[in-house]
């Protein structure tokens, strides 16, 4: 089986990808895991021959993506949030501009849009996980076709929580367990092999935290450009 965490940059990808992790473990399922973006996505996925269960990261939908989701052998789920928090955990993570995350997250959400045509994707929106943590593990094992126990659930809501990737986090910083590079223009970051949490991932954590961390003028200007959007997804302007 090949399972897909995609979605929306910095909208919980990673903490379904550990969530995901976290069920086939307690299920004994064996698996590896690939976190892979542009153009490595593409490249794995033409060599993969569904022989084994993969368990891939990722974020955009790409026509690679598409060509597998109608396998019966593929999970797919798919992450997204407010896009003016998009932005400032982009800002915050990669130190790019106000202006360059506006446009990335335009990108991402084109992705969104896409997926969102697929019924077997599972569109999974952060706020709401963050709220309803355990119901959503509970369909997230359900979509894999496993039907878990509350004793279960709360295991894995404990293992993949807030304080839980801090501090897995903080061991990346320390080189306390095995890590990778990740290079973006701006920065080299630091990642887990396993968790795929790299040294500066957990940040506030905070639905709606663009109210606290833009200025009043980027405040504006970022949902008058996603108002459409905002409106899309039933979300306060």
């Amino acid at each position: 089986m090949l399972i897909l965490s995609l979605g929306v940059p910095r909208s919980g990808t990673i903490l379904v990808f550990n969530i995901l992790r976290e069920i086939l473990t307690r299920q004994k399922v064996p698996f590896s895991s690939v976190n892979a973006n542009y153009p490595e996505t593409t490249a794995f996925l033409s060599q993969y021959d569904f022989s084994g269960n993969v368990l891939m990261h990722a974020h955009n939908l790409l026509p690679a993506v598409q060509t597998v989701l109608p396998r019966a052998d593929v999970c797919a789920f798919f992450n997204y949030r407010d896009p003016r928090d998009v932005v400032v955990s982009m800002m915050r993570l990669h130190d790019y501009s106000f202006e360059k995350c506006i446009e990335l997250t335009d990108i991402s959400f084109d992705q969104f849009r896409s997926a969102r045509r697929y019924p077997k994707v599972m569109l999974i929106p952060y706020a709401q996980l963050l709220g309803s943590t355990a119901e959503f593990i509970g369909r997230i094992a359900e979509r894999l076709g496993y039907a878990i126990s509350p004793e279960v659930v709360s295991q894995i809501r404990e293992a993949t929580s807030l304080d839980a990737h801090r501090r897995i986090m903080r061991e990346v910083a320390g080189a306390e367990i095995e890590v990778q590079e990740r290079r973006n223009p701006r920065r080299t970051l630091l990642e887990s092999t396993t968790y795929f949490i790299n040294d500066r991932h957990i940040q506030s954590g905070k639905p709606g935290r663009w109210r606290d961390e833009l200025t009043k003028a980027q405040q504006q200007h970022a949902t008058a450009h996603f108002l459409p959007l905002l409106r899309e997804l039933d979300l306060k302007e």
